[in-house]
């Protein structure tokens, strides 16, 4: 995979192939390359098209082009052009069109995903009707990488700032210092989305992260991580790379706890920051009679991929997806960890954490365990609880039990007691049975006692 920095502001200088047409030596095409002249196309009583075609001499990667208008402005600028690229001169890519355009914004910018080529070709396919005469003036064209548009951070030390970071290792930034270990970032606005590929830091003398993780939006309000990295050790002046799979990004922010610098005192610093992005090239291809070509997201193939997170209908999602990607605590695959102990909603609990270890009678886990008799709420019995054990009438368990005859309050009796057996006219049970015709108080009349036969007059 091709890796072209961003993160830096370049202008390509090429040289003119060939024109259509020039109005004289002093409105030359050439004037294009510069700061200073015009190239104005040959003054017509029609409309026809024209062009300029550019060569770079070598292959050359951009991600925006600018025409800047002559002194008389929008009068003069083409309405409908477009921008191809080719090779070889031979096959014409179409890299953007324009049918209509009303100068409003000048000078004019276009940001495209990056793009590798040799030539470049500005067709103008409606030159404007200015003084009786069909006609267009450029003052230039710029093609090239447009670099960084803002980056801010937390805190920065007096001659530290954030933009120290891009200016390919002169300068460094580094954060204000602290007692304590704290949390800073960097954010970086690259102006328009790009195909991010990789991240690299330049660590300074002392001071680079060894705890921290970089995020990307689109929008600077819902963010994605793309990698965290923990107890990195860093040498003194080195360059580290993370490479990722391709994903667009208009944001990057990197979020990193603070090092001890000497005792009591923590803060970070780097030296810089390099952000790459993926040559749109390899994927820019066109439908040739029936062949299909392979899906991209940038066009359909059998089926269209979804971008890193699209959610909308009837696109692919791809291997790479973030939301395919292993769940972390700081970002979401399929779902989200929770740290140890997180009641969050929406979290998953992980087999780690220590709700789910062992519980002890000083520690918890799912529950905490009570000590023997303990009666607080909230801790569960264990199973060797005193209170569990066998009852006897030496020795309580659940119940106490109550020797033969015995009354207690909060005494169990026992199966065998005498006051449950069956009841005799000779012995209590739960009470004692009365003998036939007997008349003792607290004795109980049996059924076949003589006093309750059917009565006669004989008796």
């Amino acid at each position: 995979m091709k890796y072209t920095v961003i993160s830096r502001p370049e202008i390509f200088t090429g040289g003119i192939h060939s024109v259509s047409s020039e109005y004289d030596s002093k409105t030359a095409a050439a004037n294009l390359m510069s700061n200073t002249g015009v190239w104005s196309t040959g003054h017509k009583e029609f409309a026809a098209n024209e062009y300029v075609i550019i060569d770079y001499a070598k292959k050359i990667d951009i991600n925006f082009i600018e025409l800047v208008p002559s002194s008389i402005g929008a009068k003069t600028f083409p309405r409908n052009f477009r921008f191809e690229w080719s090779d070889d001169l031979d096959v014409w890519h179409i890299l953007h069109s324009e049918n209509g355009y009303e100068p409003e914004d000048i000078p004019y910018h276009i940001y495209l995903p990056v793009t590798g080529f040799r030539y470049l070709k500005l067709v103008i396919t409606m030159p404007p009707f200015f003084n009786e005469k069909y006609y267009a003036e450029i003052g230039s064209l710029r093609a090239g990488i447009s670099g960084v548009k803002e980056v801010s951070a937390s805190s920065a030390l007096e001659g530290h700032s954030a933009a120290n970071l891009f200016d390919n290792g002169k300068t460094s930034w580094a954060s204000k210092f602290s007692a304590g270990s704290s949390i800073e970032h960097i954010t970086v606005d690259l102006g328009n989305p790009n195909p991010v590929n990789r991240i690299l830091l330049l660590s300074s003398d002392s001071g680079f992260p060894e705890d921290f993780h970089v995020d990307i939006s689109l929008d600077n309000e819902i963010w994605t991580t793309l990698f965290e990295v923990k107890k990195f050790k860093a040498e003194s002046r080195k360059k580290y790379f993370w490479d990722i799979n391709v994903v667009r990004a208009k944001y990057i922010r990197i979020e990193a706890r603070t090092v001890m610098l000497r005792p009591e005192q923590y803060g970070l610093k780097l030296e810089g920051i390099e952000i790459c992005a993926a040559s749109y090239e390899d994927g820019h291809v066109h439908n040739t009679g029936d062949i299909t070509p392979y899906a991209s997201i940038f066009q359909a193939g059998v089926v269209k991929l979804a971008k890193d997170g699209d959610d909308a209908e009837g696109k692919a999602v791809q291997g790479n997806d973030w939301r395919l990607r292993d769940a972390t605590t700081i970002f979401k695959g399929i779902t989200q960890l929770a740290a140890d102990g997180d009641t969050g909603e929406g979290l998953s609990v992980q087999a780690s954490d220590s709700r789910l270890k062992p519980a002890t009678e000083t520690r918890s886990g799912m529950v905490r365990l009570a000590g023997d008799g303990e009666i607080q709420p909230g801790a569960a019995v264990q199973g060797n609880d005193s209170r569990l054990r066998a009852a006897s009438t030496e020795q309580p368990g659940i119940v106490r039990i109550c020797p033969d005859g015995l009354y207690s309050p909060q005494c169990v009796i026992s199966g065998n007691d005498p006051r449950v057996h069956k009841a005799a006219t000779e012995r209590f049970g739960i009470v004692r049975l009365a003998a036939d015709g007997e008349p003792t108080a607290g004795s109980v009349v049996q059924a076949d006692d003589k006093r309750l036969r059917d009565g006669s007059d004989m008796d």
